[in-house]
């Protein structure tokens, strides 16, 4: 909240604030103050508005009564805000290194003897911190943009992936429920009010039980029972692909993939991560049919359009293991070719993620210098001059070289 000192109301501050009352006040009867409401940096649930949603929360409060500790009772009404905007702050950015943005609202009261005392602490600091209530469509995952309104993704909030802080974009605010004096708002500078009340008091199950009919209370039974049977579902299914990943023999060496990484200079999570990536990139053809697979010989036009279906396919089986979806990135883009001729999507160059293109170098040569039953291993001689003529066309050039020095210092930790 702003600490300056009360001015006097101008007269076009009367007729705002004369939308929401019973008769013209005049600027005797008046105690305005402004108040920041919320802003588009990252508070401490790893949550923020994009610069849209403060757009339309300006509309939504404009009229919302301001209470205290979000008690709904009418004797904790305090306020009532008559006018809202989003206003920049000149040369500060906000977590994302945009320019930061806070909603403020412009808040009146009615002095009274009775708030006389709670002025005076308004205009001392002491009142200060607020936090808001309201409702958003879109709660959308910076990492995947997965809306995490309609299921979980699996990035958590507050965890870095690839280097990047995962955080959750609030979007699409749809109601506006109140402000409120607080001790401790959610917001550095003001607040976001993810629930009201206690966790249970804040459910939909006590929310059904406090204020629903008979009927709404056995929908509610009906959809727990639901539940329950996808949550039986989901865990059997997670067990089968489990279950499928052991048994699937195509797997990235981990040990070239951690020390090709660690070339990079790739930090130790990023390792980690391309390393399961590595576990996990073929699972998808577990749905493929052996006669393809293993065929000898060229594939048809035909069969090589199903064998690329695997990507797809493992990227669907990754999305049911929980929190594994971090492994996505790199899975989707390893069979991607820097010249951009590659699969599913044929970016090229640096669009496609380091951790796919670190995979597709281990990848293949893996497989050159693998025995398979429709083929026999090359050699490391071979397999590394098809790594130096396929820089720049196949393989990003760099990751290519670096593999390549590796094995020119220590080829005996490729496993043959």
């Amino acid at each position: 909240m702003n600490e300056e000192k009360n001015p006097a109301v101008s007269e076009k501050e009367l007729e705002a604030i004369g939308r929401f009352s019973r008769r013209k006040l005049t600027a005797e009867e008046v105690y305005t103050f402004p108040v920041v409401l919320c802003d588009n940096d990252l508070d401490r649930d790893n949550e923020c508005f994009t610069d849209a949603a403060l757009e339309k929360l300006a509309v939504l409060f404009c009229g919302k009564t301001g209470i205290f500790d979000h008690d709904p009772r009418g004797e904790k009404q305090t306020a009532r805000i008559y006018r809202c905007a989003v206003e920049p702050e000149d040369g500060r950015l906000n977590h994302r290194g945009e320019p930061y943005k806070a909603l403020k609202g412009w808040a009146y009261m009615v002095r009274t003897a009775a708030n006389a005392d709670l002025i005076l602490e308004i205009e001392g600091g002491i009142k200060k911190e607020v936090s808001v209530g309201c409702a958003v469509g879109k709660r959308v995952c910076s990492v995947c943009g997965a809306d995490r309104t309609e299921e979980g993704c699996g990035h958590l909030a507050g965890k870095r992936y690839g280097g990047a802080l995962c955080y959750t974009l609030l979007e699409d605010p749809t109601d506006a429920y109140e402000w409120s004096f607080v001790a401790v708002p959610a917001q550095p500078r003001a607040g976001v009010l993810k629930r009201c009340g206690g966790e249970e008091n804040g459910t939909l199950k006590a929310l059904v039980k406090r204020r629903g009919s008979r009927a709404n209370q056995k929908e509610l039974e009906t959809l727990e029972q639901q539940a329950a049977l996808g949550k039986r579902y989901l865990s059997e299914l997670r067990g089968e692909v489990k279950r499928l990943v052991l048994v699937c023999e195509q797997e990235a060496d981990g040990a070239a993939i951690e020390k090709l990484a660690a070339k990079l200079g790739l930090p130790k999570e990023d390792i980690q991560t391309v390393k399961v990536a590595g576990l996990l990139h073929d699972i998808g053809k577990i749905g493929i049919q052996d006669s393809i697979l293993k065929k000898q010989g060229k594939l048809t036009d035909e069969e090589y359009s199903i064998i690329k279906t695997h990507v797809e396919k493992s990227v669907e089986m990754i999305r049911v293991l929980p929190h594994m979806d971090y492994v996505i990135p790199a899975v989707l883009s390893h069979h991607e070719r820097y010249d951009g001729k590659g699969y599913p999507n044929g970016i090229r160059g640096n669009e496609i993620p380091i951790l796919g293109r670190i995979l597709t170098v281990c990848d293949s040569f893996d497989a050159m210098v693998s025995r398979r039953a429709y083929k026999e291993a090359m050699s490391i001689e071979y397999a590394t001059g098809e790594l130096e003529r396929g820089k720049g066309t196949q393989f990003d050039p760099d990751v290519a070289q670096a593999f390549i020095e590796l094995i020119r210092e220590d080829p005996s930790f490729i496993a043959q």
